[in-house]
Parts: C-alpha cells; sequence; structure tokens
C-alpha cells in the first residue's frame, strides 16, 4: 500500500464530504477496440447538499432525466415519454454516488465521498493518477480493478476513471473486456442551486409507468453501450443500454440508438406468468419524431 495515495484518495474523500453543491459536465466512453465498437454518453449533473441530484442525458424529446430528492426517485425516458416516481425506503446514497462494483454508468458516477472506503490496495502511477484495488462487499460482484483515477491536485476532485469491465456472452464464448472512462469537466463547486431545480414535473403526454395501483420501490439497474462505424460502407451503430426491475418482477430493458445516422429508442418489458409457464414480451419501438409503436408477444416456455 503506498500511503502517499492513500492519503491522496482521503483529501478527495474529504473534499467530497464538505461539498455544499456541485455542477459537473460527465462524458462515459465505453470502447471494445477488439470489436471495433465504441460509444460515448454526455450529461450534466447537479447536486446540493446533503442528498438532492439532477442528472440529464440528451435533448428535447429524447432527454433522459434523473431526479433523488431523498424521499422519491424520479426518471423520466423522453425517447418512450415513460416516467417513474418511486418511493425511496430507508436510507439510499444519492444517484450518482461512487460504488467500486459499478464505477461508471450510462447517467455517470460523480460524487466520491466513499473514494477511500474498502481500499485494498493503492498505488501512485503519475503525479495525479492512482491505481486502486478495492476489497469486495460480500452482497455484490467483485470490483473490476484495478480503478485508475486522475485527481485534480488543487480541487482533490476526480477528473478522470478508466476501468477494464467484464462483458460475458452466451453460449460458452470467451469473456471479453470492455474499457470504460468517464471525464468529468466544467466543474463549479458550490455554487447557488435552487432547490426548485429538483422538483421535477414530466411534460404533457407522459405516461406514468406507476399510476396503476400498486406499491413501488425504488430499483436499481446498470447500463452500458457500443458502437461500431464502417466509413467504407457508410453503415453503423451507436448504442446507450439501461436494464432496471419493477417490483412486480418486470425487466425493463431501455436502448437509445443510433442506426446509420438514424436516432430511435427501444422499450423492452419481459415478465413471467405467474406459473412460471409464459413468457410475456412488451416492446415499443419510439422515434425522434415523436411516434411510436407497441409490439407484444406471448411464449410458451414450458
Amino acid at each position: 500500500m503506498d500511503q502517499q495515495a492513500l492519503e491522496r484518495l482521503r483529501l478527495a474523500a474529504r473534499s467530497y464530504s464538505e461539498l455544499r453543491s456541485l455542477t459537473v459536465d460527465i462524458t462515459v466512453t465505453s470502447d471494445m477496440e477488439d470489436q471495433g465498437q465504441r460509444t460515448e454518453s454526455r450529461s450534466r449533473a447537479i447536486f446540493l447538499a446533503p442528498n438532492l441530484v439532477r442528472t440529464e442525458a440528451g435533448r428535447g424529446r429524447m432527454a433522459i432525466v434523473t431526479v433523488f430528492t431523498g424521499t422519491h426517485f424520479h426518471h423520466y425516458f423522453g425517447p418512450t415519454g415513460h416516467y417513474t416516481k418511486s418511493p425511496i425506503e430507508g436510507e439510499q446514497p444519492p444517484q450518482g454516488f461512487f460504488n467500486p462494483e459499478f464505477p461508471s454508468s450510462v447517467m455517470g458516477t460523480f460524487l466520491f465521498p466513499r473514494i477511500a472506503e474498502r481500499v485494498e490496495d493503492a498505488r501512485l502511477e503519475e503525479a495525479d493518477v492512482l491505481s486502486v484495488r478495492y476489497a469486495p462487499s460480500p452482497h455484490l460482484p467483485p470490483p473490476p480493478g484495478p480503478l485508475r483515477f486522475r485527481i485534480d491536485p488543487q480541487t482533490h476532485l476526480v477528473t478522470h476513471i478508466a476501468c477494464q469491465m467484464p462483458c460475458g456472452h452466451p453460449f460458452g464464448e470467451p469473456m471479453q473486456w470492455m474499457g470504460v472512462t468517464a471525464a468529468f469537466t466544467n466543474f463549479v463547486v458550490n455554487p447557488p442551486v435552487d432547490p426548485a431545480v429538483f422538483e421535477f414535473t414530466p411534460p404533457p403526454g407522459t405516461v406514468d409507468r406507476l399510476a396503476e395501483p400498486r406499491q413501488a420501490k425504488l430499483t436499481f439497474g446498470f447500463g452500458g453501450g457500443g458502437g461500431y462505424s464502417d466509413p467504407d460502407s457508410g453503415h453503423g451503430y451507436q448504442t446507450e443500454v439501461s436494464n432496471t426491475q419493477d417490483p412486480d418482477g418486470t425487466l425493463i430493458e431501455r436502448t437509445r440508438m443510433q442506426l446509420d445516422g438514424i436516432e430511435f429508442a427501444l422499450e423492452r418489458r419481459l415478465r413471467l406468468s405467474e406459473d412460471r409457464r409464459e413468457l410475456r414480451l412488451e416492446e415499443r419501438v419510439s422515434t425522434a419524431m415523436g411516434d411510436s409503436q407497441l409490439l407484444d408477444a406471448t411464449v410458451q416456455l414450458v
């Protein structure tokens, strides 16, 4: 353990713990060089202590907005016009808090008050670059490692994080690895932030996914992406994917995609019947023009 590196992590943790507010731009890049796949997502994050967070990615009808208020979690998915507001039970860290097991996501990790916790090994690779391994949690899959942080020597805020994430393949194909980086730019430390920023009202015409009478709890999901471009043929694609599971067991896969330059979104919902003999599949395709079409099917499993 490099004590100088550990002290740098502790200084960073203290700086984030003492923040009153923060605004930052986040760029998350996923890269699989061996397959020529690369995708990039950009978002803007606003934090107001102790636990108010708003993140936005995209613009207009294709925007994705999340708001964490401490008591509720709002999620608006513009490509399909869907919205959820879920109550938060117990004490939950705000959206964007660093977790070693999932260091970055489509919307981006950007708060690091726990960066110095569970450190198994830390090394100073360059003047402002640290290589860090974290001890595993008994409740989560092993963290990827090592994680590489670039920390600003004046503000002690993280400006860059990089890691290798495993990408499993079905049917016994070899494990592949995806390079994931997150860059943080345009920091504004302790700016005045109006609490009204965290009062989210969905646009007219939004479909409230929790409007039907049932109890909902906050569920977390994970995201990623990929891409490919062939300059000779002009074909290519980019995707941003997020997965969540509703309290009733419905698996929701949301994909924002560009195919040969055309942008659209897919939302796929998969739910097992009570006897687990059938799979119900619903898929909605939405365009940047606001048009959408719903496809549904039932598949007999046994």
